[in-house]
């Protein structure tokens, strides 16, 4: 019936709160990218301590600097857990060349490739033997070595049908907390309506 109980949610909510009051208000308008980009190519920025992470600002000759990733920080003596970000792969059932497009997807995900012409060409490998491949870790400076821990412990988000929703509407409440619009309460109620017609839209799915 809710997305988290509100003693914990509003603790997390005004603990994010008094953080973010930290940062230049710019960074309210970047995604990951945007912000990998501006540390890349400015100088008024060197740390960012939660970020998508991508292997290619990591290589030499990607971007007029390089971005060094490592582990995120602690909070009261724990290591805190991320969100598993990443696009799926799947063949759509109203293709008209289902084997064709089956072939490539296997291709595309296989270790091989992955660990090969994928990476190789900029791709972020989701494969195991892509991460332990030694001489990608030298191209990126060591990225999926450094980086696996954290990918182990992460938090991989719901697959529902439905949680897409709820997705991108409940970032804006939280946003708005992080930049004293809103109370951690509203943001909460907010959050909870957005779950519930989520949840909704699943059922809707699956005939009930």
């Amino acid at each position: 019936e809710r997305v988290v109980t509100e003693s914990l949610g509003v603790e997390a909510l005004e603990c994010m709160r008094e953080f973010y009051s930290l940062i230049h208000t710019r960074f309210f308008r970047c995604n990951p990218i945007a912000v990998a980009e501006i540390m890349t190519r400015e100088d008024d920025y060197c740390y960012c301590p939660f970020a998508y992470c991508y292997s290619n600002y990591a290589r030499e000759g990607y971007a007029p600097n390089k971005l060094a990733y490592t582990d995120v920080v602690e909070l009261n003596g724990m290591k805190l857990k991320t969100t598993l970000g990443g696009t799926g792969l799947a063949v759509s059932t109203s293709t008209k060349y289902p084997e064709l497009a089956l072939e490539f997807a296997r291709y595309a995900a296989a270790p091989e490739t992955q660990a090969g012409i994928y990476t190789y060409a900029g791709g972020q490998p989701g494969h195991a033997k892509a991460w332990e491949n030694e001489a990608l870790g030298q191209l990126t400076g060591g990225f999926f070595r450094t980086l696996r821990p954290l990918m182990e412990r992460s938090y991989l988000r719901p697959r529902y049908h439905g949680y897409l929703h709820f997705q991108d509407l409940a970032g804006t409440p939280v946003q708005e907390v992080m930049m004293g619009k809103l109370s951690a309460k509203e943001a909460l109620r907010q959050m909870n309506q957005f779950y519930k017609q989520s949840i909704q839209i699943k059922n809707n799915k699956n005939g009930h």
